[in-house]
């Protein structure tokens, strides 16, 4: 029995410190004068208020934009040919990813740059056209 409330119970802290958030979401949706403005802000408090609960939790971002494509904490969902980066330079991020105490719980999904391909230039006594077989 107690092994079994253990397992059901263990993310009890955590749930209890995100339920605020999850209220002040709710109450930013259902104000009764809402506003672009006064929606904006509350999104805006709600998010400091997120941010400040991953931190709390040891959850921090991985820097990807830029930095050099490392697959244990980035993960290529595509390759772009780049003359300005360098081969394997993160280049463009289409989601974050975290630590969480210094350990990768989601990886950052990249697009990552590659040299371009140079086309293959003829040898200087071979023809590129076919034969041709007029007699």
């Amino acid at each position: 029995k107690e092994k079994s409330d253990l397992a059901l119970y263990s993310n009890e802290k955590l749930i209890k410190e995100l339920l605020p958030i999850y209220e002040n979401m709710e109450r930013a949706l259902t104000a009764p004068d809402i506003n672009i403005k006064s929606l904006k802000d509350g999104v805006q408090m709600i998010l400091k208020q997120f941010t400040s609960f991953l931190e709390k939790e040891k959850i921090e971002t991985i820097m990807a934009m830029g930095e050099k494509f490392d697959p244990s904490r980035h993960e290529a969902l595509k390759q772009i040919e780049s003359n300005a980066h360098d081969e394997n330079t993160v280049v463009e991020e289409y989601s974050k990813g975290y630590l969480l105490h210094g350990r990768v719980l989601l990886p950052a999904r990249v697009v990552i740059s590659r040299k371009p391909e140079t086309p293959a230039e003829p040898d200087s006594g071979e023809t590129t056209e076919p034969a041709s077989s007029d007699k």
